[in-house]
């Protein structure tokens, strides 16, 4: 199966409080199987949330990278204060329907940021706008895609229909799955400095830090 991918790069407001009943009868933000703490053969639950401001995570083997924040940032919420502990790379796999067929599409998400206290995943509908997409909406999901194209990038659902809250199920994958992610070459490097000639790239590793 051939793998679609893109890449989605760019203070909590709020972590989404829900009273709706999940699949096991449980308020969704009790009910341990559903609120996205543990997942099972690689499998995730995300949640798209209006008052987040950024991604989060609760897990550190979301990322395929990572790095730690010095000194973390505290976020204040209405039970207690939290800390965001990190930021990092993740990459996830996930359904698309477009036209009536659906395959799997692999996305990569930064800037993901570590918290641990939170207790689900959250994607934020702001900066998923801030980096430039669009999103789409009705009773039966909400869309986000890129301007001027009608292929869905993400696509999020209701656990049941009447249900308001938006939902991604996915796959958190690795580096295996699209191994041309960070994929470094020559043709990167000319887009990337401007495109200057080869003689200049040869001399770039010398003269500037953390260059392949």
């Amino acid at each position: 199966m051939k793998l679609k991918y893109s890449s989605i790069h760019g203070c909590v407001n709020s972590l989404n409080k829900c009273t709706q009943s999940c699949a096991h009868d449980v308020e969704i933000t009790k009910c341990t199987k559903c609120k996205g703490k543990q997942r099972q053969n690689g499998t995730a639950r995300w949640l798209l949330d209006l008052g987040a401001s950024l991604h989060f995570t609760c897990s550190m083997d979301d990322f395929i990278k990572y790095e730690v924040i010095k000194m973390p940032i505290l976020v204040k919420t209405a039970s207690q204060p939290i800390h965001i502990k990190g930021k990092g790379t993740v990459l996830i796999q996930h359904k698309v329907t477009h036209n009536g067929h659906t395959g799997q599409h692999v996305t990569c998400l930064y800037p993901m940021f570590y918290i641990p206290e939170i207790t689900g995943r959250i994607l934020s509908i702001g900066e998923f706008l801030q980096q430039g997409l669009h999103i789409y909406g009705d009773v039966q999901s909400m869309v986000l895609h890129r301007t001027a194209s009608s292929l869905p990038l993400i696509q999020c659902v209701p656990t049941f229909p009447g249900h308001t809250i938006y939902w991604l199920d996915l796959h958190i994958t690795d580096m295996s799955v699209s191994p041309t992610v960070y994929t470094v070459d020559y043709t990167l490097m000319h887009k990337c400095f401007g495109h200057p000639s080869k003689d200049v790239l040869c001399h770039t590793k010398n003269q500037t830090k953390c260059f392949p």
